[in-house]
């Protein structure tokens, strides 16, 4: 799953792409594996502010490097752009990230295990 959107930060239009290339960099930033990353961002305590910022960091990175743009900036020139950007353009974030979020019925089953006989009898 992956979310995607376009949103004027820092001067100019740029793409953000929430996935498995933004969960790693954000991973890296925050220093924990992703359950842990996610509720950093999500739940209150003293580095959410922090987090948010990596993860719109993040997938702002993912998008420059899958289309092969320069990073040409860092954590904290994206917080100075979040604190100037119109609400809407953290709404559109935000709505990106949760796209990229697996839905209940896209999560992952259980693949049923080997060697188990049916319970039904024959005779």
């Amino acid at each position: 799953m992956h979310g995607k959107v376009k949103v004027k930060l820092g001067g100019k239009l740029r793409g953000v792409h929430f996935g498995l290339g933004s969960l790693d960099i954000y991973c890296g930033l925050v220093g924990l594996d992703e359950a842990d990353a996610y509720s950093l961002a999500f739940e209150p305590g003293p580095r959410r502010i922090g987090a948010l910022s990596a993860l719109v960091f993040a997938g702002l990175a993912n998008y420059a490097n899958i289309h092969d743009e320069e990073v040409d900036y860092n954590v904290p020139k994206v917080q100075a752009w979040l604190d100037e950007a119109p609400q809407k353009v953290a709404e559109d974030i935000i709505k990106a990230f949760i796209d990229s979020l697996p839905k209940p019925s896209e999560e992952v089953k259980e693949a049923p295990k080997k060697g188990k006989k049916s319970a039904s009898k024959t005779s």
